[in-house]
């Protein structure tokens, strides 16, 4: 539990980078039409969003993949990873 907590304070501080956004999409990323994004989400460069996707209260980093149809949920996923099964809460 102290790992999520941590986690948490992460995400809140870099929610700060929104400005004022709900949704903050950088260069280079590829976003499938079918993708929902809820509350708020930060997406980084050169990022895929495969069909089907769900990304909630959430940061992506640069070249992250996430496969059809996985959530991602009050998590933060670090460069390079590809996503092949939900993420809830957790630092990936």
């Amino acid at each position: 539990m102290a790992g999520y907590r941590y986690g948490r304070k992460y995400i809140l501080a870099n929610k700060e980078a929104l400005e004022g956004e709900s949704f903050l999409l950088a260069s280079g990323s590829q976003i499938h039409s079918s993708v929902k994004l809820r509350d708020w989400a930060i997406i980084g460069e050169e990022a895929c969003l495969e069909q089907g996707v769900e990304i909630r209260r959430s940061i992506l980093w640069e070249k992250v993949t996430v496969k059809r149809g996985t959530k991602v949920v009050d998590s933060i996923v670090t460069a390079s990873k590809k996503v092949t099964q939900d993420l809830i809460g957790e630092i990936y």
